[in-house]
């Protein structure tokens, strides 16, 4: 299994998994209740669980939404590196083909992704 594969793996099966043991976790240590002196101990520990548990969703969340922009950013640079190609295939360029590229350039960038 490749690393692409398993860091694939981990966001998609095993991070979930943990944030929702971090969730079960803290609901059970706060259901029971404080039974003796130490029930302070009890509110802290349910409160770090759900406090990971909300820190793994959120860096589920924040990977989905780097890696669509990421993906949208590529795009876009794809499509303006082409269109940058295609001038410089046309060698010299006079004024009028100078500003359709540039319209070309703007258009390619301004194009929902």
């Amino acid at each position: 299994m490749d690393r692409d594969r398993r860091r694939q793996a981990f966001y998609l099966l095993v991070l979930p998994v943990i944030a929702v043991a971090n969730l079960a976790l803290g609901v059970a240590v706060l259901a029971a209740g404080p039974g003796h002196r130490a029930g302070w101990a009890e509110l802290a520990a349910g409160g770090f669980c759900f406090a990971v548990a909300g820190f793994l969703a959120g860096a589920a969340v924040m990977r989905s939404v780097w890696r669509a922009a990421a993906q949208q950013q590529a795009r876009r640079w794809r499509r303006l590196f082409e269109v940058l190609l295609e001038g410089r295939e046309l060698g010299e360029l006079d004024g009028a083909a100078l500003r359709g590229l540039k319209d070309e350039a703007e258009e390619a960038l301004n194009k929902e992704a």
